[in-house]
């Protein structure tokens, strides 16, 4: 069975590190030299800096680029409602398994907020990366997801910027999440319609752009 694409950018980022050019990895899978080549010339970029020091500014920009990925919420009919309701009220166990459920989501959901900021060694940053992943298993569309991928990138980037600020260092785990990131978001959007797709790749090529460019400041 052949490798995925992430798969591919992760033994090409590999390559790179024991001396590989960008050429010579895209040698080895022209088919997806398209999709590759962008990212790999961003972490190359990326990976020669002596420290990381993104620039805020940058970050702004292709945050205003991006927008705000917003994932649909479903509603149940009315009627739904109530027949769960009634089943509820008749059995006093269903009460207290639903109330301590309840319990149990508003308290994981109260600490999520509180992981938002976290970073990669945080105590919290465990939690921040599971709601991510709840929220893309609850948007079906491909549309969605290619955003959310897209902005689950653009946290990356934000988490790259505010380790190597504080501790000079660059987290190379946290590199490649980013790039995977992006190119998840780019196979995403291949199964949108023709014209949300330029849209998008537009956007996400912006993206990659910025990191580019800060990176090279």
């Amino acid at each position: 069975m052949g490798r995925s694409l992430d798969e591919i950018l992760d033994l090409c980022l590999d390559e790179m590190k024991r001396g590989a050019s960008v050429e010579q990895c895209l040698s080895l899978y022209p088919e997806h030299a398209a999709t590759l080549e962008p990212l790999l010339r961003v972490g190359k970029d990326i990976s020669e800096l002596p420290r990381v020091e993104p620039r805020k500014e940058a970050i702004n920009v292709a945050l205003l680029d991006l927008g705000a990925a917003i994932a649909s919420e479903t509603r149940k009919r009315s009627r739904y409602g109530k027949l769960f309701l009634g089943s509820v009220l008749v059995h006093p166990s269903l009460v207290r398994a639903v109330g301590f459920a309840l319990v149990l989501i508003v308290l994981i959901w109260g600490l999520g907020s509180l992981s938002a900021r976290s970073v990669p060694g945080d105590l919290l940053y465990p939690l921040k990366l599971t709601r991510e992943r709840v929220r893309y298993v609850l948007t079906r569309s491909p549309e969605g997801r290619a955003e959310l991928h897209m902005v689950f990138a653009e946290l990356r980037l934000g988490e790259l910027a505010e380790i190597g600020e504080e501790r000079g260092t660059l987290d190379e785990s946290l590199l490649r999440t980013l790039l995977v990131e992006s190119m998840l978001a780019l196979d995403e959007a291949n199964a949108a319609d023709e014209q949300w797709f330029r849209i998008f790749a537009a956007k996400l090529n912006g993206f990659i752009a910025s990191v580019a460019s800060d990176a090279n400041v």
